[in-house]
């Protein structure tokens, strides 16, 4: 299937622009399919309506270098007016938004935090929603594809080139990045058109056009997370020569010394050479410098840029030619805006506001171990992973990358020696919303990660060809791994130990993985969630995800069990039923009153939905499926904290319909056992946790539980190793 952008999409259905007075954010790369320019194709649609035209850094024509400050001015070709937003602004005016309706945006953007044009976004929604204009972005593939890697943002760091809470290189695409902050805001006036019949890791379809004249080449993109950290130095990073983010050196650097350092370092599949050159621009303008140039030869999502940035920047200091650039060294440093969190840093090391946070350097500089380091970063994959689940567009998920520096060891002599990757164990975590999976090793975690939901109906082909090709992209996100599978743990929704169903998700996982079967055990995901909760076997476990069970065993070892009948039958508690009844009540309050609910409940469910009419809801639901509904709850949530009426009576019945499912399971069991509510929805908190305890009888033993089933599975299959 030919994978369809979203300018195409919106060009195909113009009538979606709400209002008269459209602006359009856009620059020399935002192309159609048939290869026109944006600003053209729109203006021939749109005719008068469009009125504006808004820039990221390096203006309309892409031309103009890093941190140049671009002004306003008159596109000569068109006649209109270009208002930039990298020059007498970074933060757009809302006086200035409150003249259009609708602002389009169209932008190719990278993947990686620091690349500008994510923040110009995050600004014109911040600035769109003060002005009650609207925001729609036609959504395009980011250029990087789905890894994450890197350290999550530390506020006080926060800056123009680090604005949004994301790690380093983040895996998202634009709109969905914009969904994330519109959340983080408590709502905006935010539409996303998003890429039709594309999957996440699959190329852009297409030529490459370069975004910005720092990434000419595909090359230069691949090598850009791992080059960008030179910026903070006082070495080149070829920007000035026809190799930007392909070149590393500067004065007096022997190129052929940090050649052989280099790739004494680098991950595999990248290798370096010596060059000399020249920069005719930038912080080296004009002298000769020495250095290397950086090849590719493996695909991007099988090393790690972060890794050649570490290697790159030993080899620089083991040459005695790594120097710091401090942030009010900059040109930007006295300009106005300077110290707001919008403007470009102007304290502490400008590697540390590239980065995210000073963890890089600390590896770089011996303090810490980039194992370690890797590590922490890992974690904060995972937390990320959660809480962008609902903003997620296009599957599968980004997946973090492992703990390594490109399979590569370190001995004590500083030289680099490949060793084994060593046997782990896979736990999958295959709910009704996602499938996560981890690798855990004699270490801990060692890597993560997210795909679109495994299970389906297995029992039928189609079923099957999906849940196949889901284990194929597990397959290649686990091979990237610092580590070989060599027994897996699945815990997968619906589908019990011993069932047909998994029989073939165990014979398949084990071809793909090359394991013996009896190495792959298959349970059900309520199942891994008891394990979690009650390794001994002696308590009720409520699960509370995109539906709702309750899982205990008797004396005799069998299971009893509660509710998990599905979304269409029953399984009133969950995820699901929460969004289902804050639909539900808007609907039947605008069908009773004409008119959409006001409320902090109708603010976040419409939201999230993109919208409160009823094409937009229709779109959201029946598009989005049980998980976009499912996800609501944590909206429902967020209102019911706002003390938002109705909110709170939708989680006070929800609550109480799991307590129901647990005094079942009491009354089968026919004594106190502790009562442990787990999944997706145990951190609701407020009235639902409320209403839950307070159905439980008095005298048992009620416990809420983060348990995670992914690390669950991860520990079962590690102990299966021998772990």
């Amino acid at each position: 299937m030919t994978a369809t952008a979203g300018i195409d999409r919106l060009l195909a259905d113009p009538a979606r622009l709400v209002g008269e007075r459209i602006g359009l954010l856009a620059n020399q790369a935002s192309l159609t399919a048939d290869h026109r320019p944006t600003v053209d194709a729109l203006r021939s649609a749109l005719g008068a309506r469009l009125m504006a035209l808004l820039t990221p850094e390096h203006g309309l024509s892409g031309l103009e270098e890093d941190a140049t400050a671009v002004p306003d001015g008159t596109d000569a070709r068109t006649g209109l007016p270009v208002l930039s937003l990298y020059g007498p602004r970074r933060r757009p005016d809302p006086e200035q938004l409150a003249r259009l309706d609708t602002v389009v945006v169209d932008l190719h953007d990278v993947g990686v935090r620091c690349y500008t044009y994510a923040t110009t976004v995050a600004l014109l929604l911040e600035a769109a929603r003060e002005a009650g204009t609207q925001v729609l972005i036609a959504d395009r593939p980011a250029l990087l594809g789905p890894l994450i890697d890197g350290p999550a943002l530390d506020p006080a760091r926060r800056s123009f080139l680090g604005y949004l809470e994301v790690p380093f290189q983040h895996g998202l695409t634009l709109g969905e990045l914009a969904r994330r902050h519109a959340r983080a805001l408590g709502g905006a006036p935010l539409e996303v058109v998003p890429v039709a019949g594309w999957r996440r890791g699959e190329p852009p379809q297409g030529g490459f056009v370069p975004p910005s004249p720092g990434l000419p080449s595909r090359a230069a993109v691949a090598l850009y997370p791992a080059l960008v950290a030179l910026e903070g130095t006082g070495l080149s990073e070829g920007r000035g020569t026809p190799l930007p983010f392909e070149l590393a050196g500067g004065p007096d650097v022997d190129g052929h010394a940090l050649a052989q350092a280099v790739n004494a370092r680098a991950p595999h599949g990248v290798w370096a050479r010596p060059v000399t050159f020249r920069p005719d621009s930038g912080k080296l303008a004009g002298r000769v410098c020495g250095g290397v140039q950086l090849h590719v030869e493996a695909a991007t999502a099988a090393w790690r840029p972060l890794a050649l940035a570490v290697a790159v920047l030993e080899a620089f200091r083991g040459i005695g030619k790594l120097a710091w650039t401090p942030a009010d060294r900059m040109p930007w440093a006295g300009g106005a805006g300077a110290g707001e969190p919008w403007y470009e840093p102007v304290d502490g090391l400008l590697v540390d506001a590239l980065l995210g946070d000073d963890s890089l350097r600390a590896i770089v500089e011996g303090r810490r171990d980039f194992a370690d380091v890797s590590a922490d970063w890992a974690r904060g994959h995972a937390r990320f992973l959660d809480e962008v689940e609902g903003d997620l567009l296009y599957g599968p998920a980004p997946y973090s990358a492992p703990g390594r520096v490109g399979g590569a060891t370190r001995t004590g002599g500083g030289t680099v020696a490949v060793r084994p990757r060593p046997r782990v164990g896979l736990g999958i975590d295959a709910g009704g919303s996602s499938t996560r999976w981890q690798l855990r090793g004699a270490e801990g975690v060692v890597a993560t990660g997210r795909l679109a939901p495994l299970a389906g109906h297995l029992h039928q082909d189609a079923g099957r060809a999906d849940a196949a090709a889901r284990v194929g992209e597990l397959a290649r996100a686990v091979s990237a791994a610092d580590g070989v599978p060599a027994a897996v743990v699945l815990g997968v929704t619906g589908v019990g130990a011993g069932s047909a169903e998994a029989a073939w998700l165990q014979r398949v996982l084990a071809e793909r993985l090359a394991l013996d079967e009896a190495s792959v055990e298959v349970l059900d995901d309520v199942e891994l969630a008891f394990r979690g909760a009650f390794p001994e076997g002696d308590g009720i476990v409520v699960v509370a995800g995109t539906g709702a069970i309750a899982l205990a065993r008797s004396r005799d070892g069998s299971r009893l069990r509660a509710g998990g009948h599905g979304y269409l039958l029953d399984d009133d508690g969950g995820g699901f039923s929460i969004g289902r009844a804050a639909l539900r009540t808007l609907l039947r309050e605008a069908d009773r009153s004409g008119a959409p609910m006001a409320g902090p409940l109708a603010a976040r469910v419409f939201a999230a939905a993109g919208g409160s009419d009823w094409d937009r809801l229709r779109a959201f639901v029946y598009g989005g499926g049980r998980s976009a509904v499912a996800a609501l709850a944590t909206e429902v949530a967020a209102a019911a904290r706002e003390r938002d009426p109705e909110a709170e009576r939708i989680l006070r019945w929800a609550g109480e319909e799991l307590a129901r499912l647990a005094r079942l399971l009491l009354d089968r069991c026919g004594e106190a056992r502790p009562v442990a509510l787990v999944g997706g929805l145990a951190g609701l908190g407020g009235d639902f946790e409320t209403s839950f305890r307070r159905g439980i009888p008095a005298g048992v033993d009620v416990r809420v539980l983060q348990v995670e089933p992914v690390a669950t599975a991860a520990r079962l299959a590690w102990a299966a190793v021998g772990g």
